[in-house]
């Protein structure tokens, strides 16, 4: 990003960062595909996650959380979607998550533990950390994978480390660039997001589309929180 910019009406792209469009995307979905697929295929490359595991995503309305709702359920995981907003309960149950926890209303572990039977997640997917660590420990099953791909809370993330050797868990943090900047992983994901996007498996989400002339709005409507899936900016 810092190297090529963007935010124009052409720009200048290495070909290593060039996807060909599946036929049946359209050129909006094209646009709002790879950053959240890329980074939910972290479930994928390094947890294996496979049929039956159950997943917790947390801040599950953005558009990496409904693009890991996606990829569960094209391995036949089982997505336990959160967030603190009554607004996106119905929106995320639409969106394929099997349970959603609204954590204002409910509590995190006890309702993990009610969905999986007592038995936790075999896979937690969170950008927020901070103080919900200790949370996630204790929501998690025997060996899951916990992965931080982000750090929305500004508090320090203490690792109970009792619960984490108790049960055997793999905290792992990620960045999109582990991925991009290695070919061979890149390949793989390629190959991943692509079949699934020409399967009909993976469909991104569109919350709204704004004209180029209205970027100023496009990220006042980010900074509102008020969406569900990706923002767009077309280009006459």
């Amino acid at each position: 990003m810092n190297r090529y910019s963007t935010y124009g009406d052409s720009v200048v792209l290495p070909a290593t960062a060039m996807v060909a469009t599946p036929n049946n995307l359209s050129s909006v979905e094209a646009a709002a595909c790879w950053m959240q697929y890329l980074t939910a295929y972290m479930l994928i490359e390094f947890a294996g996650m496979k049929a039956g595991d159950d997943v917790l995503i947390t801040v599950a309305a953005s558009s990496v959380g409904l693009a890991a709702i996606q990829v569960a359920k094209a391995v036949g995981a089982r997505p336990i979607a959160t967030t603190h907003n009554q607004n996106k309960v119905q929106p995320l149950l639409d969106a394929g998550a099997e349970s959603v926890i609204n954590t204002k209303e409910g509590k995190l572990v006890d309702e993990v533990m009610r969905f999986t039977k007592g038995k936790g997640a075999n896979n937690i997917f969170d950008p927020v950390v901070g103080p919900q660590l200790a949370e996630l420990c204790e929501a998690a099953a025997q060996d899951a994978n916990i992965f931080a791909y982000g750090a929305l809370s500004a508090e320090p993330s203490p690792l109970p480390l009792l619960v984490g050797i108790q049960k055997c868990l793999t905290f792992r943090t990620y960045a999109l660039f582990i991925i991009t900047t290695q070919p061979e992983r890149l390949a793989r994901a390629r190959r991943w997001v692509l079949d699934g996007l020409t399967q009909g498996k993976l469909k991104p989400v569109i919350a709204k589309m704004f004209p180029f002339r209205q970027m100023a709005e496009a990220h006042h409507f980010m900074e509102s929180n008020e969406q569900i899936g990706k923002i767009v900016v077309t280009v006459p």
